[in-house]
């Protein structure tokens, strides 16, 4: 089987996905130790707590629409390719915004790039044919 570029890209973007995830929820029990260090203790430190985990869940839930391009390029083609690169440029553009240049923001903007070079190469349509066909 020929090496396809688009495959190693989507791996290494799943890859450093997951990384991601990882990362972001081994930070969750520094932010958790510092917000039970405020003096107040509302329900905004709640929704904080809660946001940081959503995010987390919507990296892995990314990972794995990168996973199913990627095993199965044929199903899910260049369209999710392309959602999946507007949505990790989407997420870097707000966290650069919002929080600035830092670890997080940078890989997002990494994976995004990769998911963009992956959805602009061609998917080949021969890996959705079945191989045993007869000749005429």
């Amino acid at each position: 089987m020929r090496h396809r570029l688009d495959i190693w890209l989507l791996a290494l973007a799943c890859v450093s996905l997951l990384l991601i995830t990882v990362l972001h929820l081994f930070a969750f029990a520094n932010l958790d130790s510092a917000l039970d260090q405020l003096p107040v203790r509302n329900q905004l430190l709640d929704v904080l707590r809660g946001s940081w985990v959503l995010y987390a869940a919507h990296l892995l839930i990314a990972a794995l629409l990168c996973a199913l391009s990627a095993i199965w390029p044929a199903r899910f083609g260049r369209g999710l390719r392309a959602a999946l690169a507007l949505w990790m440029s989407i997420d870097a553009g707000l966290m650069f915004y919002f929080v600035g240049v830092f670890l997080g923001s940078v890989l997002t903007s990494a994976v995004a790039a990769v998911l963009l070079l992956a959805a602009a190469l061609p998917i080949r349509q021969d890996s959705a044919r079945p191989t045993h066909s007869k000749p005429s």
